[in-house]
């Protein structure tokens, strides 16, 4: 940095003091936007990635200038932005607007994203500018036939998105043959899995079921650490209520009711009050739980204390079934079969899990919002199945979301089968597309229907459901 040539003094311009170092930026957007409350300058060091030494620094620099205070007392000072300066509140509101600004870019790129036809597999932010002038680099799946046109109709529409930001967005395109040579470690999905090639799965392993009472104890283990996690975090409020805030801006059908009850309980409850209500075992609590907005916004790090109470990650085999079962054995299954945004999982080998998936990954959390799906943790006893299901289950590696779990998909015959004996509008007509497409054979799925273990009325309703559709697709042909 050349030297200044004249000095401006601190009074006239405080700026210079605010903005003065990197380290100065990032400290005062901990305090700004990322916290309620005061911190310690360890708290502060570590979510600002600075070394203890440097926001002690600046800290010391913010505090003689007068943007900051210390509070409290004891060996461990903390400190805190003063908000009541009218200066400290235009920089919070240049904070927030930086936030703001962030979520545009990410929100105008995945709806590009979203407006691909034939949809890719995935899309994804590959590498981040580390200087002002370097490019974000985005890297895009897709099946090697439409690779080339989505790329470029992609590309087209990033054209608008680089000059509304001011940005150069540099696109990568891959296709399945590229995929074990890609590093996903680190990128950030913003649309779709990325699938290896669906293998059979023929061992099966006994699964053991936990008793009610082993079930509850579980869960109100998860329900502690969560507690002692918030309890630990202040910010983890302040981050809940701005994804409450994202989502109730747009339509959440039903379940703006209970996001609109997080958000008043955010706004009224006191920590140790809300922490209460977290291991509750009220029934207003257990209700609210299935959308528990803290779930959502956890990092990665404290998502693995939480798993790691749970012992959920001990388990790498899920029981994948209900509609988007098909995707294992047809990735590239036609949009009406993919019309779906719930995937019914079970873990293999942990089925009292399912609770805990809900919480993490289901309707309404940070990965519904990053995948434009939900996962919803149910027991597969549930669903109707063939005998031999288990035998036929096709297996599918997930690099990216499933983070080298292995996902076993309900075979397509028997997923029909299933999907008949509920016998819904809905369900009727997937099996009919299914047929349609030639992805199912009607003599093989009569023959697992034959296996179900339903009453022998239903069982011949079925077989002629699917004899007459069968008969009627091959009169059209």
């Amino acid at each position: 940095m050349r030297p200044i040539a004249s000095e401006q003094d601190p009074l006239r311009y405080p700026l210079n003091e605010i903005f003065g170092t990197q380290a100065h930026v990032r400290v005062l957007r901990v305090m700004a936007i990322e916290v309620e409350g005061p911190l310690t300058a360890s708290d502060i060091a570590k979510r600002t990635g600075l070394t203890v030494p440097g926001a002690q620094k600046s800290l010391g620099k913010l505090l003689r200038s007068g943007f900051i205070s210390r509070v409290g007392g004891g060996r461990k000072h903390q400190y805190e932005i003063r908000r009541s300066d009218r200066l400290m509140q235009t920089a919070i509101e240049l904070f927030q607007s930086e936030k703001n600004r962030y979520e545009r870019l990410l929100s105008a790129i995945k709806n590009e994203i979203k407006n691909l036809t034939p949809p890719p597999h995935a899309a994804w932010i590959q590498a981040i500018p580390r200087e002002i002038d370097e490019p974000l680099i985005l890297g895009l799946l897709h099946e090697t036939l439409y690779l080339t046109e989505c790329a470029n109709n992609l590309r087209t529409g990033l054209d608008g998105i680089e000059k509304a930001f001011d940005l150069t967005i540099e696109l990568e395109g891959y296709t399945k043959a590229d995929i074990s040579d890609l590093k996903l470690d680190g990128i950030t999905i913003l649309y779709g899995v990325v699938l290896n090639k669906p293998t059979s799965h023929t061992r099966q392993r006994e699964t053991k079921t936990m008793t009610h009472w082993q079930k509850d104890s579980q869960l109100k283990l998860m329900s502690r650490k969560l507690a002692d996690i918030i309890q630990q975090d202040a910010s983890l409020v302040r981050r809940a209520k701005d994804h409450i805030d994202s989502l109730l801006k747009q339509d959440q059908g039903t379940a703006a009711g209970d996001l609109m009850e997080w958000r008043n309980i955010l706004d009224t409850y006191s920590i140790q009050r809300l922490v209460s209500f977290v291991t509750s075992s009220s029934e207003r609590a257990r209700r609210l739980r299935q959308s528990n907005p803290f779930f959502a916004i956890l990092n990665n790090d404290e998502r693995s204390k939480l798993s790691a109470a749970c012992d959920v990650s001990n388990d790498t085999e899920l029981w994948i079934f209900g509609s988007q079962a098909i995707l294992g054995e047809f990735p590239n299954a036609p949009a009406s079969l993919r019309a779906s945004i719930e995937i019914d999982v079970q873990p293999k080998n942990r089925p009292e899990a399912v609770d805990m998936i809900d919480g993490a990954l289901g309707e309404l959390s940070m990965f519904h919002e990053t995948h434009g799906f939900y996962v919803h943790g149910i027991l597969i006893e549930s669903a109707m199945l063939p005998e031999g299901w288990q035998q036929r289950a096709v297996a599918i590696r997930d690099t990216v979301s499933m983070r080298g779990k292995t996902g076993l998909c309900v075979e397509a015959h028997d997923l029909a089968a299933s999907k008949l004996a509920a016998y819904r509008p809905k369900d009727k007509e997937f099996v009919r597309q299914l047929l349609i497409e030639k992805m199912i054979d009607d003599k093989v799925i009569t023959e697992r229907i034959g296996s179900l273990k339903i009453e022998s009325r239903l069982c011949e309703r079925l077989m002629r459901w699917v004899n007459v559709t069968a008969q009627e697709l091959k009169h059209r042909e």
